[in-house]
């Protein structure tokens, strides 16, 4: 299909991911979120909950690329198409150093932004 390096990893998640079920507020309308879906009263799909490191488990899961290979469709592809990879996307000296650590699942474990640990 496409060249693996460009591919890119995004995501528009709505305020409720990452929480846990229940009733949200979206542009000022009530939306309610079951098992990580979030609809409108209506019944219609009202946002994403995906998170970027779901998308890059996906990606390893689905597609069988490698961790590396969809951390970097998450970080330097995005950078390098927005035209900012000099200061963002890697580690490398001069650069913007900003960190999430992640576990033999992929999943988030710590988070340093602008060379501060975060909480979350």
């Amino acid at each position: 299909c496409c060249a693996k390096e460009r591919i890119v990893l995004i995501t528009d998640a709505m305020q409720a991911a990452g929480m846990p079920d229940g009733r949200y507020t979206l542009c000022g309308e009530e939306v309610q979120m079951h098992g990580g879906v979030v609809r409108t009263a209506s019944g219609g799909l009202a946002g994403s909950t995906l998170s970027v490191d779901a998308a890059v488990r996906n990606m390893v899961e689905l597609t069988g690329v490698t961790p590396a290979e969809a951390i970097h469709m998450a970080s330097l592809h995005p950078a390098r198409m927005l035209g900012v990879d000099g200061v963002l996307g890697s580690l490398k000296p001069g650069k913007r150093a900003s960190i999430v650590a992640l576990d033999s699942g992929l999943h988030v474990q710590q988070m340093w932004i602008q060379s501060q640990l975060a909480s979350f």
